[in-house]
């Protein structure tokens, strides 16, 4: 009779070990899941890329900068806004040193306040944000 309360306690124990590595793995699995779902990836950076003395030009409704940094970025992964419109990057391909033009956008004049926005797509990113007065030339 002994033996056979002995042998009832040992198989008793084995399905709780088990259920207890069933939920381990279990919460293991979803915390996994959850972490890929919920996007805890890092987050992107964006191209070293950036742009200094901004220029708006009233007799052509053009904004003008120049590009510096270590990246080249296809203009098709920016976008440009002048205020809050959206504008024509030139040109197609962009790298240091390069001068930049913001065109096809709103009508300015001289003395306008001017607020500019170029955005990394693919990051999200913002690589300038700047007010300018418009000038005549």
């Amino acid at each position: 009779m002994k033996e056979d309360m002995l042998k009832r306690n040992e198989e008793a124990v084995s399905p709780v070990i088990g259920e207890i590595l069933m939920v381990a793995i279990v919460v293991i699995l979803a915390a996994v899941v959850a972490a890929y779902v919920f996007g805890m990836t890092p987050p992107k950076m964006a191209p070293d890329l950036h742009f200094t003395s901004v220029v708006a030009t009233a007799n052509n409704n053009n904004v003008t900068m120049t590009a510096i940094g270590t990246a080249s970025v296809p203009a098709g992964d920016l976008r440009a806004t002048i205020n809050d419109v959206s504008v024509t990057i030139t040109p197609t391909s962009i790298d240091a040193g390069d001068k930049v033009t913001l065109s096809d956008g709103p009508d300015f004049s001289a003395g306008d306040s001017i607020h500019v926005i170029i955005v990394h797509v693919p990051t999200g990113n913002l690589l300038l944000d700047q007010t300018v007065i418009a000038r005549s030339e």
